[in-house]
């Protein structure tokens, strides 16, 4: 059963829409066409037949605000020249962030750059030579950046931190279950099995129509989960359909910021358990249990991020390997000793008998 999902944030799509409509530095052609293409991006006509929804709309209002700002003519008008300005300027921070005057992050950079080519695809759907020579060069593949995590020895302070119940239970799905928050929140009842006989441990799904990828039911192993649960679900009787976390996204964002400061003397956000927990297995898991247990396709780019940090353990791995070829050579040397002793016995106990036959012969 699908119930209504709780959202983190609550777009206002249809306002944001007049704002743009009545924005005068954007020109005419280009508001009216936006509110077209963002039409069409809601029916699944822009992007592969996938529907667009509210959010990812509203974000495609904002960064193409940029690009008009930027460009400050009709899209229909862009040249090359223009084009490589933007990309040359973007790149040099010299197109800053209005609200900060702070150059934005490399993957806002690249979103950006994406927004303009899908937009640009569908404004020069009829000119397929002049969308090829304006963005086929653009690079929109943002750089892999590590992501700041928490180690482990981290999260179990923060847990063993908390006061009550419900913030220990919060900690641990979190980190254990790497779920986004707006996946967190929309945890039913229903979507937690409890540990049995052929499983210790609790599972929990993560239904695919709250998930910003795909749902999946994941296994929580860590070693304060189960106990969490257990404590936290005993002091409430929920049914089925209602969801388990009783906080509100914006409560559980303060109480999280409060307990990094009081804790870790760090700043401390929802998502970084994510990236915490993905940092965790990924030295546990291989590359495709990895991608179903965070919910990426398998071929995202997402794993490589988190195995490659993996690395961290690589020397307890080398080593482990290391003294494993050593036992083995060891291992082998010894037979090789045992074999040569034999042949020399025996190539001892060849001459001996040769010199008492050649004595005899004698």
């Amino acid at each position: 059963m699908t119930y209504t999902k709780i959202k983190i944030h609550e777009p206002n799509l249809e306002v944001r829409k007049k704002s743009f409509l009545a924005d005068k530095k954007i020109p005419k052609e280009d508001r009216d066409d936006m509110m077209e293409f963002l039409r069409l991006a809601s029916l699944g006509k822009i992007n592969l037949r996938k529907k667009i929804g509210n959010s990812r709309l509203l974000k495609y209002i904002e960064n193409l605000r940029v690009c008009f700002y930027y460009f400050k003519k009709p899209f229909s008008h862009i040249t090359l020249n223009d084009m490589e300005n933007f990309e040359r300027d973007l790149s040099s921070n010299k197109i800053k962030n209005a609200r900060n005057n702070k150059p934005y992050s490399e993957n806002t950079k690249c979103d950006f750059k994406k927004a303009l080519k899908i937009y640009l695809k569908w404004k020069l759907r009829d000119n397929a030579s002049k969308f090829a020579e304006l963005t086929n060069w653009l690079d929109t593949i943002p750089k892999n950046k590590t992501p700041e995590y928490l180690k482990e020895d981290d999260v179990v302070k923060l847990f063993k931190g908390c006061k009550d119940n419900r913030q220990r239970f919060l900690i641990a799905v979190l980190f254990d279950a790497g779920c986004r928050i707006e996946e967190f929140l929309n945890i039913r009842k229903e979507d937690i099995e409890e540990p049995n006989a052929n499983s210790p441990y609790y599972k929990i799904t993560l239904k695919e129509e709250y998930s910003k990828t795909k749902g999946r039911t994941v296994g929580l192993y860590w070693q304060y989960s189960t106990e969490a649960i257990k404590d936290y679900l005993s002091e409430h009787y929920l049914k089925p359909s209602e969801p388990v976390y009783t906080g509100k996204y914006d409560d559980t964002r303060f109480f999280l910021k409060r307990l990094g400061q009081r804790v870790l003397k760090r700043r401390i956000y929802a998502h970084l358990f994510r990236h915490s927990s993905a940092t965790y297995y990924a030295s546990k898991m291989n590359r495709q249990q990895l991608c179903y247990r965070f919910g990426w396709a398998f071929s995202s780019r997402m794993p490589d991020v988190y195995i490659s940090r993996a690395g961290m353990v690589e020397e307890k791995i080398s080593e482990q390997f290391k003294n494993e070829e050593l036992s083995v050579l060891r291992e082998r040397l010894d037979k090789y000793e045992q074999l040569l002793k034999i042949v020399l016995d025996n190539g001892k106990q060849t001459l001996m008998n040769v010199k008492e036959n050649v004595k005899k012969q004698n």
